[in-house]
């Protein structure tokens, strides 16, 4: 318990905690964390459609597609909630149902990727065709690659697609999970593409690159607490 003569007074990120002492005889503390590393990374942010940008329509009693991604305002958000010093570019392919998906739309998503030299991309987009597109930039590179043997375009990109079940802004929703999963997936993994469900990171081919249950891991927590106070 803090003595009643001491304060405790947080001052700016860049302070050192410091003591001194008043006039009046009580002592000032202030105290601070050291500076956060800044990630300081350039991100593509690239969207098109599925659940996880769509709202429910009380009038239609469906999910409708939202008219603009609401993927920019979401991650802006988390930029300064978390203070992350990482520059984001934007670019919108199409709002679509991906089972509405298109060759044209994959090939747009792929001229996105290669005319920008940001290393780090995000898609989202919806999971029922999640696999087909990740499939498609595979080849695409690949074919690349095989007409210009010198080219290092995808050598340190980092692609990761995702999605969700539910819209972002539902309570409840397993959007931010599914956000934040694959943006500590594509600062973290391998050059590659890759794509994630509920939890999981796979390769482009379909094999299990790596698997995080939320639901489990928070259920097993729980257990944790219960048996810790039952004992």
């Amino acid at each position: 318990m803090i003595p009643a003569n001491i304060t405790r007074v947080r001052k700016g990120r860049n302070m050192v905690g410091t003591k001194t002492t008043s006039k009046a005889g009580s002592i000032i503390i202030q105290e601070e964390f050291p500076p956060r590393k800044k990630l300081q990374e350039d991100l593509l942010v690239i969207t098109a459609g599925g659940s996880i940008d769509s709202h429910f329509d009380a009038e239609l009693e469906k999910l409708v597609l939202n008219q603009r991604s609401v993927l920019p305002h979401m991650i802006e958000t988390l930029k300064v909630s978390m203070d992350l010093d990482i520059r984001v570019k934007y670019v919108e392919i199409c709002m679509k149902d991906s089972r509405q998906i298109t060759a044209d739309d994959r090939e747009n998503i792929y001229i996105a990727i290669i005319g920008s030299n940001i290393e780090r991309v995000l898609i989202s987009h919806g999971n029922y065709t999640i696999p087909n597109t990740a499939g498609y930039l595979q080849r695409r590179f690949e074919e690349q690659h095989k007409q210009d043997q010198t080219s290092s375009s995808r050598d340190n990109r980092r692609i990761v697609l995702f999605g969700a079940n539910k819209p972002i802004d539902i309570v409840g929703s397993d959007a931010p999970f599914q956000l934040g999963f694959a943006f500590a997936s594509v600062m973290a993994a391998h050059a590659g593409i890759y794509y994630t469900k509920a939890g999981i990171l796979y390769n482009s081919d379909g094999n299990q690159h790596l698997q995080l249950n939320y639901d489990q891991t928070i259920y097993t927590q729980r257990n944790r607490v219960k048996m810790k106070h039952e004992m």
